[in-house]
């Protein structure tokens, strides 16, 4: 691994711990076994890193949030993979929810804007997939229309999920009420 990649990873095990007003290059310095100059030879700033960071959980999210899901599982089973997937996701990926609303906050640099609905558009067109797969073996009976309402509330209903967890609220779904949710939202097609 080279010395930009020991820092970067580095950089992403302190934004886990930490959020991004509190990422100091030194702690990343530390975290990577470097002095905190070195830093500055691969990354102008604290803004870089972080531009880094969203770049790698672009590619990393839709990858673990649709690990397992095939073409060749049943409908039912690519849904409930999904949920313990985003589930898993969401315990063991905290500093991820704030790291993408702080690149909404961020979206006039077009890097993050780019970055951000390369996430989007890859997690949809994924998620479109599962119902898509379902009509072909005549699992379900999804319309364009249909498949399009359905993944824009389940992205909707995730988002809401992720802002009462950053917020602390307490009637954060588990992940049985996220299934059952999950459910009565297909139903509505």
């Amino acid at each position: 691994m080279d010395k930009k990649s020991e820092i970067l990873q580095a950089a992403i095990k302190v934004f886990m711990r930490e959020n991004y007003q509190n990422m100091k290059t030194a702690i990343i310095a530390k975290e990577a076994g470097v002095a905190e100059g070195t830093i500055y030879r691969y990354f102008k700033n604290k803004k870089e890193i972080f531009v880094e960071i969203l770049n790698y959980y672009s590619k990393y999210i839709p990858e673990y949030l649709f690990e397992n899901i095939k073409q060749k599982n049943d409908f039912e089973t690519n849904l409930n993979i999904l949920i313990d997937n985003y589930d898993k996701l969401s315990k063991e990926h905290k500093n991820f929810k704030k790291a993408y609303y702080k690149g909404l906050s961020e979206i006039e640099d077009e890097r993050i804007k780019n970055i951000l609905k390369f996430t989007l558009e890859d997690s949809f067109k994924r998620l479109e997939n599962i119902f898509i797969w379902a009509n072909n073996k005549k699992e379900g009976n999804f319309t364009k229309t249909s498949i399009e309402v359905i993944t824009n509330t389940l992205w909707g209903l995730a988002e809401v999920i992720m802002k009462k967890e950053i917020l602390g609220c307490e009637d954060v779904m588990e992940k049985d009420e996220i299934s059952k949710m999950v459910k009565l939202i297909i139903k509505l097609k």
